[in-house]
């Protein structure tokens, strides 16, 4: 089954990265460092340990067994269990970690995951409606300029974005390996529905972001959005 588990930090919380990152694997642990800027690294520190918590409940190893292999793209792969498939992402205040495990005998569908934090449409809409213009297709751009206000306009641009995303996650070609490709995303009866070459889609809205997974064709289960609460991820005593 593909879960997307999702932590919002809270606002004005000071996250001690150095703790966060004590908590992973020496594998992952270690890219973490390399990311220069400090507020990412927190962020990739925490998205991190969520993906890590649950696949270690779920596989039933322990965080100290994980060790990863990266792609062309950056795309992270578990060396060990090489059957799981998974995906990270962040954005402002949120974090997620897409996990499928597999359902039979061998590796499980491959998944991709994006969030995007819901910007003010005062600052942001007029770029994003720009980026629109020059990279989606008609019915994508009919799906953003068919709202009426500047929120909702800025919601359904995310949408289709953090879709994009999603699935150039999972392919491993990246975003700008995509970019260029129009109308990436199908709709229904004006809904976004998947995507034009049959990956599967699931999109989920919280108050402060939305968040999108993509899972391949041969996958028929549900995608399921999974909130874990700040401080049961950091395990802090509330």
């Amino acid at each position: 089954m593909l879960t997307v588990y999702y932590t919002e930090i809270p606002e004005n919380k000071t996250v001690d990265g150095e703790k966060i990152i004590a908590k992973l694997s020496l594998s992952r642990a270690s890219y973490v460092l390399s990311v220069a800027n400090p507020e990412r690294r927190i962020s990739s520190a925490l998205a991190s340990l969520l993906f890590e918590k649950k696949a270690a409940a779920a596989t039933g190893l322990s965080i100290s067994d994980f060790s990863y292999i990266y792609g062309e793209n950056g795309k992270p792969s578990l060396f060990c269990p090489k059957d799981l498939s998974f995906n990270l992402s962040h954005s402002g205040s949120t974090v997620c970690a897409a996990i499928m495990c597999p359902s039979g005998n061998g590796a499980a569908p491959l998944c991709g995951t994006d969030c995007e934090e819901i910007p003010d449409p005062g600052i942001k809409l007029e770029s994003f409606l720009k980026i629109a213009k020059k990279y989606f297709g008609g019915e994508e751009l009919g799906h953003i300029f068919g709202k009426v206000s500047d929120y909702d306009k800025t919601v359904a641009f995310l949408e289709i974005w953090t879709a994009r995303e999603a699935h150039a996650k999972l392919t491993g070609r990246g975003i700008f390996g995509e970019i260029g490709e129009k109308d990436t995303v199908t709709f229904d009866h004006g809904k976004i529905a998947g995507f034009r070459d049959g990956t599967l889609l699931f999109i989920h809205h919280t108050d402060k972001a939305v968040i999108s997974a993509a899972a391949e064709k041969l996958y028929n289960g549900p995608g399921v959005f999974s909130e874990v609460p700040f401080a049961l991820l950091t395990d802090e005593k509330t």
